[in-house]
């Protein structure tokens, strides 16, 4: 823990008191030999003396061979992580992974596993699901696939991050959306993967 802890201690020195340290850790490395969740919780609270102040908890790391981010991962499949966490300190703990959808996100508060949600991989697909949601249009959102081929397979290749659902994803300052000159009736065959 030596490591995490004197980086936690002196970026709050460097700080100071009132601004926000978050700290993204795994809620278990799922590794042979690796911590588990429990020796998450034991760091999560030596990190929260050390000043953290909010905890974004993740499934194991990259290196696993345990799945984290695919379509196979049930979804909110490791909001349980960030419950362990909850369980051992005070501040408040964020869940992530596969949580795409505003019901999976009020299930999660809703159990008390986590504080907060955070969705990433969903924000590419729409970044207007918030907006969606407020406004009570959940059935206008266009939900991440967990297909990873536009943000995760490119981002490891050092490339811009895009989305197979959002072809305006990582285009945004290059799109020039304009209302068509003519309008047309089009017909549409076929269905989306979620159909």
């Amino acid at each position: 823990m030596r490591f995490g802890i004197e980086v936690a201690e002196k970026v709050r020195a460097a700080v100071g008191s009132s601004y926000p340290i978050l700290m993204r850790l795994a809620g278990n490395d799922f590794m042979q030999g690796s911590n588990t969740n429990r020796e998450a919780q034991i760091f999560a609270s030596e990190l929260e003396k050390a000043g953290v102040d909010c905890f974004n908890v993740t499934g194991g790391w990259h290196e696993t061979r345990v799945p984290q981010l695919t379509m196979h991962v049930p979804r909110k499949a490791y909001a349980y992580l960030a419950q362990g966490i909850r369980s051992a300190v005070s501040v408040p703990v964020i869940a992530s992974n596969r949580i795409n959808k505003p019901g999976l996100a009020e299930e999660v508060l809703r159990e008390g596993q986590a504080d907060l949600v955070t969705m990433a991989r969903a924000l590419l697909a729409d970044p207007d699901l918030p907006n969606k949601t407020l406004q009570g249009k959940e059935e206008l959102i266009t939900h991440c696939v967990a297909c990873n081929q536009g943000c995760f397979d490119r981002v490891f290749q050092y490339e811009p991050a895009t989305c197979l659902v959002n072809p305006a994803a990582g285009m945004e300052s290059e799109l020039m959306l304009t209302p068509a000159p003519r309008k047309k009736k089009v017909l549409v065959i076929g269905a989306d993967p979620l159909a």
